[in-house]
């Protein structure tokens, strides 16, 4: 028997790569003889970029950006120097989850910090971009 997993991340908890590993862990304790396969998915949101570094062994690059209030920080995308490909995570930058409850307000949020990430990729190079635009603070 051969049983392939897949599933997405489960959001505020665990990583697709981490659910995963959990439930192949379960079925190979259950019966060692059965056959798994992991294939971690994301939909664009959280987690998409370490999906398709998972997949594609890209580099992560690190640029100073700002979140969805206008704060600076620092956030991260994947570059695979091969294909001159950025892959961009709206959601480390942009992302609701890097707000508390009493911040989000999408009347006041702002995607700024995406685009600021995007202008590095072009001038690291990029031909090509990859943009998971899910987890939105807009």
């Amino acid at each position: 028997m051969k049983i392939i997993i897949a599933p997405d991340k489960y959001k505020g908890s665990l990583t697709s790569l981490q659910v995963c590993n959990a439930i192949q862990k379960g079925i190979t304790a259950y019966d060692k003889d059965i056959d798994t396969a992991i294939f971690p998915m994301a939909d664009g949101g959280d987690g998409f970029a370490a999906v398709l570094k998972y997949y594609l062994h890209s580099d992560t690059v690190f640029a100073e950006s700002e979140d969805a209030l206008g704060r600076k920080i620092s956030a991260s995308y994947e570059w695979d120097k091969k294909n001159k490909t950025a892959i961009i995570e709206l959601a480390t930058c942009s992302g609701i989850a890097l707000l508390k409850k009493e911040e989000r307000n999408p009347m006041i949020t702002s995607t700024i910090g995406t685009g600021i990430l995007i202008c590095h990729a072009i001038k690291k190079g990029a031909k090509k971009i990859l943009l998971g635009i899910g987890g939105s603070a807009t």
